[in-house]
């Protein structure tokens, strides 16, 4: 969880989410999606890595979805799924 709380230190959105919610937040995981895009859209994506909760100080939770028209790109993006995960978490762990 210190991962997250580090990599969103210094943003003002969240500091005013907590002004609403009366109490300091931090975030606790993170949503990537293509903007403007329709999530019915066929070409669309969503990655959602968050701190897996028994263990949250090493591991992480891991959702990922993408589609696409060309099956040979989508397969390709499978096959790499593992190091893009991996290239994820090393930036939200600042490494």
């Amino acid at each position: 969880m210190v991962s997250f709380a580090s990599f969103w230190a210094n943003s003002e959105s969240l500091t005013e989410l907590g002004t609403v919610i009366g109490s300091d937040v931090v975030n606790f995981g993170i949503q990537l999606a293509p903007p403007n895009r329709d999530p019915n859209n066929p070409e669309w994506f969503h990655i959602h890595v968050g701190p897996h909760i028994p263990s949250a100080a090493r591991r992480y939770y891991v959702r990922y979805t993408w589609r696409g028209a060309n099956t040979e790109q989508l397969i390709k993006k499978f096959a790499d799924v593992d190091d893009t995960v991996r290239r994820l978490i090393a930036r939200i762990e600042g490494k």
